[in-house]
């Protein structure tokens, strides 16, 4: 029961209105209880004078021509007048489609709306492949789109008052897997449950909505061992997990391109490992658990925790698929060790003996918040090197907030603490055996909050929010808190941001038909903060439309997005509206056939109306070969700026349409969502013409990384061609990456014959050189031993020989400097994946100036030295031919150059957050914190310049400034 209290709020279709000025009211006519007063008006607060009021005991119903009905129930003891706010309806017109096709018999349907049942209902009404959903009330609504053969879509729009929107949603032909299972001896096997894997890399490359559907698919194989298991959308790779108790778990990788796939899978009972732990007296050790990992053996990841040794010290693992294995032990108190060679057959029990232990060093400490009280319970994760790989042993602190960690290495150990509320902790290099560590951390802050329309100050339902550390002095860029969604659906469009490190912070947020809105210097305390309401208001719009070159024929699903706003899409007609607009944009579209078109400093004022020419282009298309050299279903190719990547099939292929003429850089994965088989390739691409490019067909790099006599177990090792060898205006890549197996091997397909820059990451260190793969040599192998090799020194003042904060890289010359090099790094995860086409060793130097180099091989190698405030008069060559500590490197002062930014037009100041400045060669940059320092210079003429990563704008002019010599 609604009743009517004073202040009223009145709750219409599931949103929370304020009440109404009562300044000019009007009163609505009132059929059967005249007398009563009610006030009825628009989101605005303008009075409907058309309004029909009927009330009917407590019951009133209310409606007027061009709004939606409301009817609800009041208390007759309510303040009069009743204030009620009627909306204008929504009309969301669209069509549904499949590879850019119309599609015919499907079903739409509307999910239930978090809406009181007094909210009328939307009328959908569908005509071959399109539909018009009308008299929807604003706020989030979620389409289903059901059609046989056809992967189910749910779709969330958000609705604004009185908007008509055009919506294409897409479906994906399905398929689904019919399996049928054997032991393998040829026995059917029923009771096996199959799955598809949304764990670690298996799901980064499927979207939100296709995890949660997925995430309540199973099916179970019958007494035939025949199981089925879908829908699956064509086109997207998927891992099929099964398992059956008592034998070890298998995966099926899979990239359906038919209506139906089937599959004979064979779940053999595998083996099992025993190994007898005890300490070097020959005591059992009880409890201890195992990590496997293996080069051979499949599907090793998806193998449950190990049950933990006995009293006997008896360690059981299994049962496993058949394999040789690296079994890593980390008994509690001891130093770990390492089990290499165990073999693992079918059916059979491979016992691996007794294995002893030595006493291992601790590190013990306290985990204490800002204020010194202690915290317990706190997570506590020591990270520490043993036989080339990287361990990892867990603690929690107690009632006191003490921890210890045993059973260290001899050795620096990395040391996080983490807690409920508060920041992270972390001490990078802390020696095994360190006691009295203290850890001190600092509760979290967090923001909340609510978006609304500025003007009718109903709720904006779906939004995209960006969130920064406000910038000061002493930071140098924009970096945003990993971890936080960026695209909030809300019924009342609330926010809420947890875990944030105190501070103040800049908040963005785009919503469509809006304008951008930045709220700027937001306090995020540990006690929390004061709830926040950021009102979007709307602005100037640009209607268009997208037409073919070739035939000015409509270009229907282009995707056009601007500077701040999010993209819309053309209708059947090819025709857009961008609404939000603050000034002038610049307008980009896209499309998979067509060439990219963009269009700077377009004025909507002034160009209201935009007609845009889309060409067709060139095309790509080629095979993708797997490591055996046949032909790689589930890979993933894709150009820089393409809007989607495309997924080979069962035969390897792709293509790729709407590409501009000349150079361009193409990029191969294996594993989408990941750099598992990374590769990409230069390509020349012509207008009308469809060129061709294999991946994974060229020569074969294979050898295996050691380090001291001992595999160097998952190194990364990646290959970059050297810049003067691509075509001329290509995009710098032409780049490879492998990690390293357990025993140190790796392999590398697809190399064209030229020079590459050779990184390898271990352990911490980036080593690197160039290396030559010769013309005519189908296979190369090339062994790389990691040496103890290091270039160490000191970075001082010269005046004052004090030492100093700086950047020290090291580049060998041994094979000639390049004039072009470029540096790229990739995120995969928790790795960062570096390329470089002239590897560089790099370091920052420490509070006592010192720095530490570690180099691939002895040379004559380059130094240069970055220093705030400071200037290095050439780069040094340094001969080494052993690990050296014997550098010092002195840098002059430089000059600092203070520069504001204006308008040359209007005088205006400029916030130029991001620009260089050069004085003959040298040059400064200055990033992050617009204000307009720059450092490192000699005297000489000046030059400036916006960063170039604003593009259209032009170079500002340089105010009277002020230099000083530092």
């Amino acid at each position: 029961m609604r009743r009517w209290l004073p202040g009223l709020l009145v709750v219409i279709t599931g949103l929370v209105l304020p009440s109404l000025s009562p300044s000019q009211e009007q009163k609505a006519a009132v059929a059967s209880r005249p007398g009563d007063e009610v006030l009825v008006r628009d989101s605005l607060g303008r009075s409907i004078l058309a309004a029909v009021v009927h009330i009917e005991g407590s019951v009133v119903q209310v409606s007027a021509p061009g709004f939606l009905p409301w009817s609800g129930t009041f208390s007759p003891t309510a303040d009069k007048p009743l204030r009620i706010v009627l909306l204008h309806p929504a009309t969301l017109r669209g069509r549904v489609i499949s590879k850019g096709t119309g599609l015919h018999g499907y079903s739409l349907k509307l999910s239930p709306k978090q809406a009181p049942a007094n909210a009328p209902p939307a009328k959908i009404s569908v005509k071959d492949e399109y539909f018009e959903i009308g008299s929807l009330a604003p706020g989030l609504e979620t389409l289903k789109v059901e059609a046989e053969g056809f992967v189910p879509l749910e779709q969330s729009e958000s609705i604004r008052e009185g908007e008509i929107r055009w919506a294409e949603l897409e479906l994906r032909a399905g398929s689904r897997l019919v399996a049928t299972l054997f032991d393998g001896k040829k026995n059917p096997l029923p009771g096996v449950e199959g799955r598809v894997r949304l764990e670690g890399a298996d799901a980064r490359f499927l979207e939100a909505a296709e995890i949660k559907r997925l995430s309540g698919m199973l099916s179970a194989s019958d007494k035939s061992g025949r199981l089925v298991l879908g829908p699956l959308a064509q086109g997207s790779r998927y891992r099929i997990v099964l398992r059956i108790e008592g034998r070890p778990a298998r995966s099926l990788l899979l990239t359906p391109s038919t209506p139906s796939v089937a599959r004979e899978i064979n779940l053999p009972a595998g083996g099992t490992l025993r190994l007898t732990l005890k300490d070097k007296d020959g005591h059992p050790i009880p409890g201890s658990t195992a990590r496997l990992d293996s080069d051979d053996a499949p599907d090793i990841d998806l193998l449950p925790e190990s049950r933990p040794s006995g009293k006997d010290g008896i360690l059981t693992l299994g049962p496993l698929p058949a394999g040789t294995y690296s079994v890593r032990l980390q008994p509690e108190g001891f130093r770990p060790r390492t089990v290499r060679g165990c073999a693992v057959r079918d059916g059979a029990v491979s016992d691996q003996g007794e294995v002893r232990f030595d006493p291992g060093l601790e590190i013990s400490g306290t985990a204490k918040d800002d204020a010194g009280a202690p915290i317990a319970g706190a997570a506590i994760r020591a990270r520490f090197y043993e036989s080339g790989r990287r361990l990892t042993a867990n603690r929690k602190t107690d009632r006191e907030g003490k921890f210890r960690v045993a059973g260290l290495s001899p050795g620096p150990v990395e040391i996080q603490a983490e807690a409920k509320g508060y920041q992270a902790e972390k001490e990078e290099e802390v020696p095994a055996g360190t006691a009295g560590l203290e850890l001190e951390l600092t509760r979290s802050g967090s923001l909340v909050g609510r978006v609304v329309a500025a003007d009718t100050r109903l709720p904006v339902t779906a939004f995209s929010l960006g969130i920064n550390k406000e910038r000061d002095d002493s930071t140098s860029g924009w970096y945003p808190p990993r971890g936080f969604p960026t695209i909030f659906e809300d019924a009342d469009g609330r926010f809420s941001l947890e875990g944030l490190q105190p501070g103040r912070y800049d908040l963005m947020v785009r919503a469509r038909g809006y304008k951008t809105a930045l709220m700027e210097g937001v306090e995020a305390g540990s006690s929390g903060s004061e709830p926040l309401e950021i009102r979007l208001e709307t602005g100037l719009h640009i209607d268009g439309v997208v037409l073919s070159a070739e035939d000015r024929a409509p270009v229907s699903g282009a995707i056009i997005r601007t500077s701040d706003l999010l993209p819309v899409e053309t209708d059947p007609e090819g025709k857009f509206q961008i609404e939000g607009l603050t000034g002038k944009t610049l307008v980009r579209v896209t499309h998979p056939l067509y060439v990219a078109k963009a269009m700077g400093e377009v004025d909507p004022e002034r160009t209201p109306h935009l007609e845009i020419l889309l060409g067709r282009g060139g095309a790509v298309e080629g095979i993708v070969y797997g490591e055996n050299g046949e032909p790689a279903s589930g890979a993933e190719v894709r150009v820089s700026f393409a809007e989607r990547p495309i997924t080979t099939g069962p035969d390897g292929h792709y293509r790729l349409e709407g590409l501009p003429a000349g150079p361009l850089a193409l990029f191969k994965v294996d594993v989408p969502g990941t750099y598992e088989g990374f590769e990409s390739a230069v390509v020349q691409i012509e207008p009308g013409v469809v060129a061709s490019h294999d991946f994974g067909r060229g020569a074969v790099l294979h050898g295996v990384i050691t380090h001291a006599g001992a595999p160097a177990s998952s190194a990364r090792l990646t290959l970059a061609r050297i810049a003067s060898e691509l075509p001329e205006g290509a995009h710098t890549h032409g780049s490879l990456s492998v990690r390293c197996g357990e025993d140190g091997s790796y392999e590398t397909h697809g190399l064209q014959p030229g020079t590459y820059g050779l990184l390898v990451t271990w352990e911490g260190r980036k080593l690197g050189k160039l290396v030559a793969i010769p013309e005519g040599e189908p296979e190369w192998r090339m062994d790389i031993d990691l040496p103890d090799l290091w270039l160490s020194g000191e970075v001082v003042d010269a005046e004052t020989h004090h030492p100093l904060q700086a950047h020290v890289t090291a580049s060998p010359m041994s094979q000639g400097q390049q004039s072009a090099s470029y540096n790229s790094t990739m995120n995969d995860g928790d790795d960062r994946v570096e390329f470089s086409s002239n590897p560089q060793a790099r370091d920052q130097t420490d509070s006592q100036g010192r720095f530490r180099l570690p180099l691939m091989e002895p040379g004559n190698y380059r130094v240069v030295v970055f220093a705030t405030g400071y200037r290095q008069e050439q780069p040094l060559e340094v001969e080494v031919k052993a690990s050296r500590s014997d550098l010092v490197v002195d840098l002059a002062p430089a000059i600092g150059l203070s520069v504001k930014a204006v308008d040359a037009v209007t005088g205006k100041a400029l916030d130029v957050s991001c620009a260089s400045v050069s004085m003959g060669s040298d040059r400064g940059t200055n990033c992050g914190n617009g204000a307009g320092r720059f450092t490192s210079l000699r005297p000489g003429a000046v030059k400036g310049s916006r960063h170039p990563h604003d593009p259209g704008r032009k170079t500002p002019a340089l105010a009277a400034g002020r230099h000083e010599e530092r």
